[in-house]
Order: structure tokens, then C-alpha cells, then sequence
């Protein structure tokens, strides 16, 4: 075939010769590209180009890519390089998992879906600190993974019950005012071996001061001794006790077992 004067039209004939891993779609017109004369070699023009880029360049950007596949290519790069683009972030300030879908790691911090903007700025994501000032509730928004298994209290309790939002070291609870309930925080703090049954209320031995040195007060119990005295808890009925079934309370009172 002569193509000397054909400048255009070449699908005419060539229905069948674009392949099916070409750059740009199978519907762009080959002498946008190519010349009649070789098809090697062939470079696009792109003076003058800048948008529109994934009217050819559909298939260009890797499943891996930052951002969506739906933002413009000419956001980061330009016409005549892909290589080395970066994102001008100037004047950015919100609204960064609009393109960075993918960059918050599993193990981040915080909820997949806080805004990046909270903790983070534009130029640098390295150092990122949030600013707590003012928090003073719903740490769990944020801190949804931070409270370790062993965690003293149930894992649904409020952080800021114990702790304040510039420092978690060294927290304390102010159980002023607490009398009763203490095990609804403080679910594994009574170990296997503990004096009287573990089903036991706390404060019927401690206060909510100080543990050390708790003593049970006996008053207004006259019966059920065995409940706790039963020799593995507590002192229970000795070796040469004569033997029955009765009730500690048949023989004895609940301020001294002597006699």
C-alpha cells in the first residue's frame, strides 16, 4: 500500500492492528500518535495537554496507585514526566482520604475513619501529635485499640474515669464517694486464694481507700460462718473439733470463736 498524502483515517484498514494491551483506548485515532510511514518509535505530543489525561491513558494507573483511580493524573504529574510527581498540598487542610484511601494502616491509632487532619498535617505525617486540649470525654472515639487486656476494669469503662487526656501514666481513680460496686471495675482483682468466697462483695471487708489490712465486720451476723470459715479461706474448724455439722453460730459468736 502507497500511504504517501494519508495523514488520517488509518482504522479504515487497519481495523485489527491495534493491540489489546495498547496505551490509550482501542478508539483513538492512530495518527494522534503515529506517523504513515513507521509505526516505531511513535511519541505523543503533549505540548499543550493539561487535563484530560484518562481519555487515553486508561488503563495506566497501577491498582497500587495513591489515592483513588479516579483522580486526575494531572493533579500530581505532568505531560511530559510520571516520574518524580508530588502532590502540592498547599493550602490543603482537610479532606485527605478523599485521595489517600489506602495510606491509614491497619494498626493505626484510632478508628479507620477519623480524618487524617486531626493528628496529622499537610507537609509531614512523621511526628504527628493530636492535640488534646479540651478533651475531656470519648477517648474511646479515637483510642479504640489502646486499652490493654489486662487492663485493670472492664474494657467498656470510660478512659477519662482514670486518666486525663495529656498523660495515661501514673493514673488513679478517686473513689470518693464509692461504697458499693467495686467490682463492676474491678473484675479480675480478686485472686483464686482470697479469704471468703470470690463471689463477695468487696466492700464488705474494704474500703475504697485502701485494701491493706481489711478486716470483715462481723455485726448483725449471727449465722452462715461456714460460708467463709471453712478452713481454706479462712480459719475453719480445727483438727480436734468435735465432730458435727452444726452451725459455727450454735457454739460460737462472730467477735471471737474462743470460748
Amino acid at each position: 500500500m502507497n500511504h504517501t498524502g494519508i495523514v488520517n483515517g488509518c482504522t479504515n484498514c487497519h481495523t485489527k492492528d491495534k493491540p489489546t494491551n495498547h496505551t490509550g483506548t482501542r478508539a483513538t485515532n492512530c495518527e494522534t500518535c503515529h506517523n504513515t510511514t513507521s509505526f516505531s518509535g511513535a511519541k505523543m505530543n503533549h505540548t499543550g495537554i493539561v487535563n484530560g489525561c484518562t481519555n487515553c491513558h486508561t488503563k495506566d494507573k497501577p491498582t497500587n496507585h495513591t489515592g483513588t483511580r479516579a483522580t486526575n493524573c494531572e493533579t500530581c504529574h505532568n505531560t511530559t514526566s510520571f516520574s518524580g510527581a508530588k502532590m502540592n498540598h498547599t493550602g490543603i487542610v482537610n479532606g485527605c482520604t478523599n485521595c489517600h484511601t489506602k495510606d491509614k494502616p491497619t494498626n493505626h491509632t484510632g478508628s479507620r475513619a477519623i480524618n487524617c487532619e486531626n493528628c496529622h498535617n499537610t507537609t509531614s505525617f512523621s511526628g504527628a501529635k493530636m492535640n488534646h486540649t479540651g478533651i475531656i470525654n470519648g477517648c474511646v472515639s479515637c483510642h479504640t485499640k489502646d486499652k490493654p487486656t489486662n487492663h485493670t476494669g472492664t474494657r467498656a469503662t470510660n478512659c477519662e474515669s482514670c486518666h486525663n487526656t495529656t498523660s495515661f501514666g501514673n493514673a488513679k481513680m478517686n473513689h470518693t464517694g464509692i461504697t458499693s460496686g467495686c467490682a463492676s471495675c474491678h473484675t479480675k482483682d480478686k485472686p483464686t486464694s482470697h479469704i471468703g468466697t470470690n463471689t463477695a462483695n468487696c466492700e464488705n471487708c474494704h474500703n475504697t481507700t485502701s485494701f491493706g489490712n481489711a478486716r470483715m465486720n462481723h455485726t448483725g451476723i449471727v449465722s452462715g460462718c461456714a460460708t467463709c470459715h471453712n478452713g481454706k479461706f479462712a480459719e475453719g474448724k480445727e483438727g480436734d473439733h468435735p465432730t458435727t455439722a452444726a452451725d459455727c453460730s450454735q457454739c460460737h459468736n462472730t467477735r471471737t470463736f474462743d470460748k
